[in-house]
């Protein structure tokens, strides 16, 4: 069968057998057919770097569970072939398993067709494809980065992705990076991916750790589930890990609620556990979508960048405290006579080695905390140790000059982590 031509995008597709085409890939020197490099993926490989269109947009409903994550649209995930010259890629999918996506139960047209409707169309198409064996591979060819200038396919664009994502205290809309470790406090974390955003993968790589790094991806539609996570925090070994908990997708890398990362134990002072110690997550995050090959990685569209996560042992809830501080976004000096009175939450300190300052009543650096070595207080907003406290200058309330500055530690690149005390000034 000859090419032929989208025409909406003006494309040209690869026609005639699909075995014919994947024999040839595999046959060709570095699978380059006609000049043009082909990228050979399989399995749950292939599965995340599907273009945007089959998986969350228009061709979706084609292709039942992609979109949710339940099942690989029974596709043949074994050889599916991208095209990186002409952003292509061949999708591989048995005539019986087409046919069942198209017509079957629970199929797209079975739900939004009328009953008459449904009938004589699904009737139409067993008739026309009558004599193809089931087992017959049929090619679906699915444009990267999809445009066109018919009005009638402008629903249809497929754009570059934004690198970009959210932490959130689940249930909540409220921004968070740090938890208690307790059954009877909400510990949870929630990924929030940004609406619309051609998003159809991600990743995060677990660093700063003697212990090895997992690497996490998911080819589920962020859009429409909540990705919830998390971490431990009880410090009684050295194997603290964090776990993703989403749903039984069999493209999980590693399985649902299994291990993705370890965290290490940091005391606040440096030196000992008397001004409280938390377990931190450091990880470097990746966000893809339409021709994300592996080796096309933008850092300015695909890495937001180093995030931090902490989590205290629940023993932390017998020392916290609170106080009254005056503050100011931007002015060391008019923070310490400010009239915007904030109540922070954090540990207190306490027996005969506590480091904390007689000012603020918590230990604090006079250096800038890293992410490295965030040997510092962080500051919260709340008991539970949830949220941040604002990024600025603080006081101590009355007639105190001191004051710190508040802010994330230096090489949280992606502004995703807890704030903390640091820079101290009598």
């Amino acid at each position: 069968m000859a090419n032929f031509k989208d025409k909406f995008s003006g494309t040209t597709i690869k026609g005639g057998k699909f075995t014919a085409l994947s024999a040839s890939i595999v046959a060709a020197a570095g699978n380059v057919v006609d000049g043009k490099k082909f990228d050979i993926l399989s399995g749950s490989d292939a599965i995340s770097k599907l273009p945007f269109r089959i998986k969350q947009g228009d061709q979706a409903k084609f292709f039942p569970g992609l979109k949710e994550g339940t099942s690989n649209g029974r596709i043949e995930t074994s050889s599916i072939f991208r095209d990186t010259v002409d952003k292509i890629v061949y999708v591989p999918i048995k005539k019986k398993n087409y046919q069942e996506n198209l017509i079957g139960v629970n199929s797209h047209i079975s739900t939004s067709f009328s009953s008459s409707a449904y009938l004589q169309c699904s009737a139409a198409f067993a008739e026309l494809y009558s004599g193809i064996s089931g087992d017959t591979i049929f090619t679906y060819a699915v444009e990267e980065f999809y445009s066109s200038p018919s009005a009638s396919k402008a629903a249809a664009f497929v754009g570059e992705l934004t690198a970009s994502f959210n932490i959130l205290e689940s249930g909540s809309n409220t921004a968070s990076f740090s938890a208690v470790h307790s059954e009877s406090l909400n510990r949870d974390f929630e990924f929030d991916f940004p609406v619309s955003n051609f998003i159809t993968h991600w990743a995060l790589r677990f660093d700063n750790t003697a212990k090895p790094s997992i690497f996490y991806s998911s080819s589920m539609n962020p859009e429409t589930l909540s990705f919830l996570t998390r971490f431990e925090g009880q410090q009684s070994n050295q194997t603290q890990t964090g776990s993703f908990n989403l749903t039984d997708n069999q493209f999980l890398e590693p399985g649902s609620g299994s291990i993705i990362g370890h965290g290490v134990v940091h005391n606040v002072n440096g030196t000992n556990v008397s001004d409280g110690s938390f377990t931190q997550y450091v990880f470097k995050s990746r966000v893809a979508g339409d021709a994300d090959s592996g080796s096309l990685y933008s850092i300015a569209t695909q890495f937001p960048g180093l995030g931090q996560i902490i989590v205290y042992r629940h023993v932390i809830m017998d020392n916290f405290s609170s106080g009254s501080f005056s503050y100011h976004p931007t002015s060391r000096n008019a923070s310490t006579g400010s009239t915007d009175y904030r109540t922070l939450y954090f540990y207190s300190g306490s027996g005969g080695s506590s480091e904390a300052n007689s000012d603020f009543k918590f230990f604090v650096t006079s250096s800038t905390v890293t992410v490295i070595y965030p040997n510092s207080t962080p500051l919260h907003t709340d008991s539970t140790f949830r949220h941040n406290a604002d990024a600025g200058f603080y006081s101590p309330s009355g007639s105190c000059t001191s004051s710190i500055l508040v802010q994330t530690a230096s090489g949280v690149t992606s502004g995703l982590g807890p704030v903390f005390a640091q820079q101290y000034q009598a």
